[in-house]
Order: C-alpha cells, then sequence, then structure tokens
C-alpha cells in the first residue's frame, strides 16, 4: 500500500510540473487582426442574366504596423526615392459573372496615375459556324488518258484506248482508236456548269 501511494504522487508531481512547464512556455504575443466586412447584396437586372451575387466589401487594413520608438533616426532619402519613383500596380475586378468579366488595371508613380487599362471578356457561349467552299482550279493544260468497252446490239463487241486533252477554259478534245473495228472517232467536250 505504501508503495501504490509513493507511485501515484511521484506520477501526480510529474504531471504537474509538465503542465507547468507548458504553461510557462506558451507565449500570448500572437497578435490577432480582426477581420471586418461588410456584405452587400447586388441584384442583376440585365435582361436574361438572372443570377444574383454576393460581393464582399472588406475594411483595409495596413500591412505593416508602425509603432513610435523614442530613438530618432535620420530619414533614408534614397529609400524615399527609390519608392517615389517605384511603379506600382494595381487590378480590380469590377464585374465577374456567369456572362461579363471586366477588370481595370492601372499603374501608378510619382503619386500619379501613370495607366489604365480595361479588360473585357464576354462569358456567354457564342456559336461559331465556319463555311469553307472549295473551287477546284483546272490546270493550264492538261492530258489525259483511257479507254472505252462497248457492244451493240447486232453482237458487235468494241475496245477503244483515248488521249483526251483539255485547256483552261474547260473545253476538252478527245481522240479514240477502236482496236477490234479498227475505227478511229474524236470527240469535243466543253463544260457546262
Amino acid at each position: 500500500m505504501n508503495k501504490s501511494i509513493k507511485n501515484w504522487s511521484a506520477f501526480i508531481i510529474i504531471l504537474a510540473f509538465t503542465i507547468f512547464i507548458n504553461r510557462c512556455n506558451s507565449s500570448n504575443d500572437q497578435v490577432t487582426t480582426p477581420s471586418l466586412s461588410e456584405t452587400v447584396i447586388i441584384h442583376d437586372t440585365i435582361q436574361g442574366d438572372s443570377i444574383p451575387y454576393l460581393v464582399y466589401v472588406g475594411v483595409p487594413f495596413p500591412d505593416t504596423v508602425y509603432s513610435i520608438d523614442s530613438v530618432q533616426l535620420i530619414p533614408d532619402t534614397a529609400a524615399i526615392l527609390s519608392d517615389y519613383f517605384q511603379i506600382r500596380k494595381y487590378s480590380d475586378t469590377i464585374r465577374r459573372d456567369s456572362s461579363i468579366l471586366v477588370i481595370i488595371n492601372d499603374s501608378l508613380t510619382r503619386n500619379r496615375l501613370c495607366g489604365r487599362s480595361v479588360f473585357f471578356q464576354n462569358l456567354r457561349p457564342i456559336a461559331i459556324t465556319h463555311t469553307t467552299i472549295t473551287k477546284m482550279q483546272l490546270q493550264a493544260h492538261s492530258i489525259f488518258a483511257g479507254g472505252n468497252i462497248g457492244g451493240s446490239l447486232v453482237g458487235r463487241f468494241s475496245f477503244s484506248p483515248s488521249l483526251a486533252y483539255s485547256n483552261k477554259q474547260g473545253r476538252m478534245l478527245s481522240l479514240q482508236y477502236d482496236v477490234i473495228n479498227k475505227e478511229l472517232r474524236a470527240g469535243y467536250y466543253f463544260k457546262i456548269q
């Protein structure tokens, strides 16, 4: 019994010491910045686009917090001039929804606005139809080779190899020779359409 009391008391002392060390090492130096925001509900009244959206307007807070110290410093003129002549670019989204995206880009230097541009993008789906018309270009002069096979009702059979010549205007001359019947044929063709 005496041994179990010693074990329990040692355990409780170690546990209390651990909690005390953790409490001493925790720092309460964390600075929390309150986030102030205002919710503005805008109802879209453009015909054909009835999707309402929320615009969150946040209250700006400085990125750098300056503290007043009792030590006086000499102003750094080079740093002030460098900051004065530096070009700063800002971008502001004016509108973004399912139908349109509008962004304004500004550039500032020497305490003046030195450039402004507006980016506009139509987000509505657009159907694009492409029509391709291909016209066959005839060469200036073309020569063709071919043949004909035929027959008649009285039982005559014919086979004639042929040559054809066409010009740029679409006219064609042909010359055929029937090998079986020993006949020579000539033809002239012109373009209808």
